[in-house]
């Protein structure tokens, strides 16, 4: 499928994109806006990478705009579950560009192509002081439900979520 030009995209991630997304996790502004803000091994860093493409319970893409990789995004389920828990983390160079919103929206259709979604709920924990996050996540009408411990949490029913598109 050829994307346009300017538009976002995702992919599924696979092992080829463990260097990439290792140096974004262990990026300085990213461990502080992190729940775990301590560096992350390279050999923990495969491990876990591994284990995330593995799991029929984690969908992990990679989202592109014009063919570069601008983010990584996790969606991660419970079994018998219907809630959703999403994770972001952009490319140090595609920060305050205006590129979350069309990224997870992207990544929300794709994962829905994937899995049936429709009756769960999208949960983000987020450091209160990661405010570009909570301004993303409350422009799509997330609610915050939880709220302990420098972390917030939003959630949305995704059928709601989808129909911002």
């Amino acid at each position: 499928m050829v994307v346009p030009k300017g538009e976002i995209s995702t992919r599924l991630a696979t092992m080829e994109d463990s260097r990439t997304v290792w140096s974004w996790r262990n990026e300085s502004l990213t461990r502080l806006m992190s729940i775990n803000s301590e560096p992350i091994s390279w050999n923990d860093h495969q491990n876990w990478m591994r284990l995330s493409i593995k799991d029929k319970n984690i969908i992990l893409l990679i989202a592109q705009k014009d063919l570069v990789d601008i983010a990584v995004v996790k969606f991660e389920t419970k079994e018998k579950s219907t809630k959703l828990t999403v994770h972001i983390n952009l490319n140090p160079t595609a920060r305050s560009k205006g590129l979350s919103r069309n990224i997870l929206l992207s990544a929300l259709k794709h994962a829905k192509g994937i899995r049936d979604y429709n009756d769960y709920t999208l949960s983000a924990q987020i450091k209160k002081i990661n405010i570009p996050s909570i301004r993303l996540f409350k422009s799509l009408g997330f609610k915050q439900t939880k709220n302990s411990s420098g972390l917030t949490t939003y959630e949305s029913k995704l059928s709601s979520i989808m129909g911002c598109n």
